[in-house]
Order: C-alpha cells, then structure tokens, then sequence
C-alpha cells in the first residue's frame, strides 16, 4: 500500500542521509522495490544490483525477495541451499518446525515449482 511506499521511502532517504551501506541498504531497498512493483511502480533494477555487489553475503530470506523481485532463479537457489544447510545442522524436531515456517516453507514450495517440474 501506500503507506508502506511512504515509511520505506523515508527509511530510504534516512540511509542516505546517514551513510548507511551494505546489508541495511540492501534490505530497505529491495523492500521498496518489491512494494514498487507490487504497485506497478517503476523502479531501478540497475541500482539494486549495484547495492547487491557491496554486500559480502545475504540472508535466505533476502535472496528469496531478490528473486521475487529480479525473477533471477540464482537468488532462489541460494536460498533453498541456505534453508537446507540451517536444517542440516540441527535435530529433526528443529528441522521439522523451522521447515513449517511461513519463509522456508514458502522458499520450499517456489523452489519446487521452479526447479522440479
């Protein structure tokens, strides 16, 4: 909504302001962008790839918004292999609730779609 668009504009303005880079960076602007394109907005693809090569690693989740964005396979397979080397490393009751979470389960889910036709 609009007012989504409002407050992550001005978190926007504010990184800026203060000289924040990298990984705060990367999410508020992804975030922008999403609700951009959820509004049929226009935004800077250019501009989020050059943020993305600052960063030295990003989180499964912001792959995954990455891909809902750029509808770049690469960030969603980054992001399944990052859910499987969490659940990996962990006891199956973890393993088995973590998997059942909104985000992974959804990573899961788009991933199969995706890749497993």
């Amino acid at each position: 909504d609009t007012k989504t668009v409002e407050n992550l504009e001005k978190a926007s303005v504010i990184q800026k302001d203060i000289g924040l880079s990298g990984d705060l960076k990367l999410w508020i602007t992804t975030y922008l962008y999403l609700a951009y394109k959820n509004l049929s907005n226009v935004y800077d693809e250019s501009k989020i790839k050059t943020i993305i090569k600052e960063v030295e690693y990003i989180e499964f989740e912001l792959n995954f918004r990455l891909y809902q964005l750029l509808k770049d396979t690469t960030y969603l397979d980054t992001a399944y292999k990052q859910i499987q080397e969490t659940s990996s490393e962990k006891d199956e009751g973890f393993v088995e609730k973590f998997l059942n979470y909104p985000l992974p389960k959804a990573i899961v889910e788009e991933y199969n779609k995706v890749f497993k036709k």
